[in-house]
């Protein structure tokens, strides 16, 4: 290919580039063109993109957002242990959003607060998300991602957070109507910082000329965690086996806890105006459950563990609670930093 090739491709593609870009500084070549590129209408200019610009850059497209499917589900119950709530309500929420979106019946985003104690996979199942939503997982332009403790560290400048979080959101759906906002650490958040944002994600179709419905927003946080292990202990000395209780035996508690406990969502109108669909509890996990997590530590180095190093990992490295003894304090957070210490000895 010879050189006035090359630049001959090179201003196509920085022509198309900017007529998609910049159309205001480009009306006399719409007129020259004749309507065939600008004035076709959102559908051509649409087309053109997918066909040049998004060739080579992420775009919020079939391409690079993808299509939830009941594969979820799969990739949950693989990967997340002893959460059979969390992996059917989780699973069914997400899907039925997306299919209201491709339908184009959606009013409202997704909103889903995941309660529980650290280590149970509440961080975990927004990773699986992340990879099933978007073809870049994580390096994804459309995944929006906030820390408490490192974001919002000053509670006395509450106002400006409030501010900044709608500022955010509104410039990312902006950008792609299908993005995925996740708020970690919400009990380490000043109260009232949600504020600002409860009427984006309240039933409309359209705000302001931005379309919220197609979003999802995930809180994440431990608040409630207690609660959780608490009525769990009930409802097993009840008779009720753990994988027979239901979102319904936790989600009032977790509701009502958020509203009245310190953190982001302490008097909140997202809970006030029902905004928030569900309340997820993430369940204290066993020692069955620390041992999956261990085997699946092992896998990732290659290695079949050994019984003996499972018994001494628990044995000397996992807390269990004092009131029942069955429940891991820490759940599977350090096991991979443990692991990675036994394959190498």
């Amino acid at each position: 290919m010879n050189c006035f090739k090359i630049l001959r491709i090179l201003l196509f593609k920085i022509v198309i580039f900017l007529l998609l870009h910049h159309v205001d500084a480009f009306e006399p070549i719409s007129t020259l063109l004749g309507g065939i590129i600008l004035g076709t209408g959102a559908y051509y200019k649409n087309s053109i993109k997918d066909l040049t610009y998004c060739q080579f850059a992420e775009c919020c497209n079939d391409k690079y957002v993808l299509d939830i499917t009941d594969t979820l589900f799969d990739s949950i119950k693989q990967e997340l242990f002893g959460q059979h709530i969390a992996n059917d309500i989780l699973s069914k929420a997400i899907i039925a959003h997306t299919a209201k979106v491709n339908a184009n019946i959606s009013k409202k985003p997704l909103v889903i607060s995941l309660h529980g104690t650290p280590g149970t996979g509440k961080n975990f199942v927004s990773e699986i998300l992340i990879r099933s939503m978007y073809k870049k997982g994580k390096d994804s332009a459309f995944v929006h991602k906030f820390l408490g403790r490192s974001d919002f560290p000053i509670e006395s400048n509450v106002n400006e957070y409030k501010i900044e979080i709608n500022r955010i959101v509104r410039e990312k759906v902006k950008m792609c109507p299908k993005s995925l906002f996740i708020f970690d650490e919400v009990d380490k958040m000043p109260a009232g910082i949600f504020e600002s944002i409860a009427s984006l994600l309240d039933h409309h179709s359209m705000l302001n000329g931005l379309d919220f419905s197609k979003a999802i927003f995930i809180f994440l946080s431990n608040t409630g965690g207690v609660e959780i292990s608490e009525t769990l202990t009930q409802l097993t000395k009840n008779g009720k086996w753990r994988d027979d209780t239901k979102l319904y035996d936790f989600e009032k508690i977790l509701e009502i806890g958020s509203y009245n406990l310190d953190g982001g969502l302490k008097k909140t109108s997202l809970i006030e105006s029902h905004l928030v669909d569900h309340f997820v509890p993430f369940l204290p996990l066993e020692r069955k459950h620390i041992r999956l997590c261990l085997e699946k530590e092992y896998f990732k180095w290659g290695q079949f563990p050994k019984e003996s190093d499972v018994s001494e990992i628990i044995d000397k490295f996992i807390t269990f609670d004092k009131q029942t003894g069955m429940y891991a304090t820490s759940g599977c957070k350090t096991l991979g930093a443990k692991v990675a210490v036994y394959v190498r000895s």
